[in-house]
């Protein structure tokens, strides 16, 4: 009978350790399983949002009459945009720039003078070498009146 009330006192004892660890097991089961919940709610948050950026950078783009992916919507941004890198590029290089024009000039007046005043003419000549433009600062230099 000793042995059964000893016995007894130590199931108990050993029950209430068993349930205490359960517990904790629960209680870090529950705190994983809340974080994992959280890190998939932001992780989907962020793929929601970089998919409605693709879609919105996907609409922006010339020519998208066919639904793209992701790849493709990034490779055709990153084609335009190095396209239009290179035409501002072309564009900056062919306009005068502005502080070495006075206001009141237009384009087309400031190169007529500076090609007076450097006695420089322009001529524009086609890949079969015929002439399609010649300034006319060209007949005081060549002595030669240009056909018109």
């Amino acid at each position: 009978m000793v042995f059964t009330v000893s016995c007894s006192k130590m199931s108990s004892i050993v029950d209430r350790d068993d349930s205490s660890i359960f517990d904790g097991l629960v209680e870090e089961d529950d705190k994983d399983k809340a974080k994992r919940v959280s890190r998939n709610k932001s992780e989907k948050k962020r793929r929601d949002q970089f998919n409605v950026l693709i879609k919105e950078l996907g609409s922006m783009l010339p020519g998208n009459a066919r639904k793209m992916d992701k790849s493709t919507v990034l490779q055709k941004s990153i084609d335009f945009l190095r396209k239009h890198k290179e035409t501002t590029a072309q564009s900056d290089a062919s306009e005068i720039r502005q502080d070495w024009k006075p206001t009141f000039l237009s384009n087309e007046e400031f190169t007529q003078l500076m090609l007076e005043a450097l006695d420089g003419f322009f001529l524009a000549i086609m890949t079969d070498g015929s002439i399609i433009y010649v300034s006319e600062s060209v007949t005081s230099l060549l002595e030669h009146l240009p056909n018109t």
